[in-house]
């Protein structure tokens, strides 16, 4: 997860971003009961320090048109925000000391009334997609289970990744 601004922001020139120097940054964050609030508040009373929350907003889409245009700050994820960035309208530094991570689980039901064939197509096809973003670069992840398991045996073996 990367602290994301616009360009004529005092985010512009700086690599990275101390954690503790968020409560600096006033953040627009998904509401409650969206996870990174939640993990930024913990993360905050663990490391004695304060976040600064200057709105809420459930759109991803409001929420880049907001940092573009308010002089805000959000915490995305790479994908999020790379045609943005890439086209010169956002701009991203890491936040560190410490980092943040996002953990991505895929769950299905046992008893899912579709057809074990499209089941094994839409699992294969996600998890190629998801390897190709973290390979390449788009998604900086670090896979914690073993991927040739993964690509192997799509329907019996559960993956997880941790994302910056």
């Amino acid at each position: 997860m990367i602290l994301v601004g616009s360009p004529g922001s005092r985010l512009a020139n700086k690599a990275s971003v101390p954690f503790t120097d968020l409560a600096s940054y006033p953040l627009i964050l998904p509401s409650r009961p969206a996870t990174l609030p939640i993990t930024l508040e913990k993360l905050a009373a663990r490391t004695a320090s304060q976040i600064n929350i200057a709105d809420e907003i459930d759109s991803l889409d409001v929420t880049k048109d907001l940092v573009k245009s308010s002089g805000g700050f959000a915490i995305l994820a790479p994908l999020a925000f790379r045609a943005e960035m890439q086209a010169g309208h956002l701009i991203a530094a890491e936040i560190v000391n410490p980092g943040l991570t996002q953990s991505v689980h895929v769950a299905y039901q046992a008893h899912w009334r579709i057809p074990r064939s499209i089941y094994r197509q839409f699992h294969r096809t996600f998890y190629s997609e998801l390897m190709s973003w973290v390979d390449c670069g788009d998604w900086p992840a670090t896979w914690r289970l073993d991927r040739d398991a993964i690509a192997n045996d799509m329907m019996s073996t559960p993956a997880s990744l941790s994302a910056r």
